[in-house]
């Protein structure tokens, strides 16, 4: 009986310690995903070269085309803003106000946003989306600008200068 309680005690402290005897460690794996924030602008062959008509009709050009991609999980937003406050101006400063328009052609939500020209001289959000892009399904939409036709615009080169922004939210 002696020997077997002795055995059964030696057995017990080896599984015990065998049991016992175990090391660990934990790890936190992980990694980040980079922003993609994507714009091309393809300015419309005329965008530099407008014939800007007479007449008295309200005359609609557009003048690029966007392509926006991004992963933000907040959406995007496009700014753009107007050297000459929304006004195409020629040497003299003669000036033709204009409007603008983004209306998406396809991917996102179709949407037509017109601007004045206050807005456009600080800088305005012409296009805002609460929603990512991918880049096999990027948002396209073309920018209008839309001007009044007259009778009276002196002779000479127009122009303003936009710069274009895409902005993750």
């Amino acid at each position: 009986m002696k020997k077997k309680l002795l055995l059964l005690t030696i057995v017990l402290i080896f599984s015990i310690g065998t049991v016992t005897a175990a090391s660990g460690d934990s790890m936190t794996i992980g990694g980040v995903v980079p922003l993609v924030l994507d714009l091309t602008l393809v300015q419309a062959g005329t965008a530099d070269d407008l014939t800007l008509k007479t007449g008295v009709d309200t005359e609609d050009v557009v003048i690029a085309t966007t392509t926006i991609a991004t992963n933000s999980s907040a959406g995007w937003t496009l700014v753009v803003m107007s050297e000459n406050g929304s006004n195409l101006i020629n040497e003299e400063t003669d000036s033709i106000a204009y409007t603008m328009s983004y209306a998406t052609t396809s991917g996102g939500v179709s949407t037509t946003v017109a601007t004045d020209a206050l807005l456009l001289s600080t800088g305005t959000d012409i296009a805002d989306s609460d929603a990512r892009t991918g880049e096999s399904t990027p948002e396209v939409a073309n920018l209008t600008i839309s001007y009044p036709r007259s009778l009276t615009y002196a002779a000479g080169y127009y122009s303003d200068l936009l710069t274009i922004t895409l902005r993750a939210k």
